[in-house]
């Protein structure tokens, strides 16, 4: 698998020793923009495994890119061929990516409402319950790193990480559905929601929930496919 994520820094040349001086602050944030893609690059990409609590899922290269002057000008971070079976499949004692269970831990009261997630995620949800491990052995606290993503996306001005996690807490409420079985039944391609509860808004009852089509029936029709979860 082919992650479509490159991330380019850089800051432009300078001819002169003037425009060297102006240009020195962006070659600072250069170094610092690829330090702060670490903490992104590991919560999304990185899990426990048996021998290593934060062990790399993926592959990743990195093309630094110097001047004249030997100063960093720039870097660009390829990452390819992640380990997505680990999502629906962990090894007893081992976990799912780091992103998982640091938003579990560190999403606020109002984010937990608005993306249907329970107040201990960790516990409840069957894409997570091969394993009984929910914690790092190595003294990094999922919450904590949270803040600390937040933190490296905002200075690497990242503006959707509201909506990546809301995707995650999509995947999440995914793995609990389960879809009526309709035997003999050839002319209808739509699959009904069994338990709606699975990805209604907190707080509404199955029954609410299947009154509201969008939110208790998906419909996949070949290439079509209508799904809404609520937020």
């Amino acid at each position: 698998m082919h992650l479509d994520a490159v991330v380019t820094f850089g800051f432009p040349r300078a001819g002169d020793a003037t425009a060297v001086a102006e240009a020195e602050p962006a070659a600072d944030s250069v170094e610092r923009h690829v330090l702060e893609s670490n903490p992104l690059l590991e919560s999304w990409g990185n899990a426990r495994t048996l021998r290593n609590d934060n062990s790399s899922r993926f592959g990743k290269w990195i093309e630094l890119k110097f001047d004249e002057s030997a100063r960093l000008g720039g870097a660009t971070i390829k990452t390819y061929l992640l380990e997505k079976v680990r999502l629906g499949h962990q090894a007893e004692g081992e976990r799912t990516f780091h992103a998982v269970y640091e938003l579990c831990r560190g999403a606020s009261a109002d984010e937990k409402r608005r993306w249907g997630l329970p107040d201990d995620p960790t516990s409840r949800y069957a894409l997570l319950a091969s394993s009984a491990q929910n914690t790092r052995a190595d003294g990094v606290d999922d919450e904590a790193q949270h803040s600390r993503v937040r933190a490296a996306a905002a200075h690497l001005r990242i503006d959707d990480l509201d909506d990546l996690h809301a995707s995650l807490a999509g995947v999440l409420r995914l793995g609990d559905v389960r879809f009526v079985d309709r035997e003999h039944e050839t002319r209808d391609a739509s699959a009904e929601v069994e338990n709606a509860d699975a990805i209604s808004p907190r707080g509404q009852s199955e029954e609410e929930s299947r009154r509201t089509p969008a939110a208790a029936t998906w419909i996949f029709r070949f290439r079509e496919t209508s799904a809404c979860f609520r937020y």
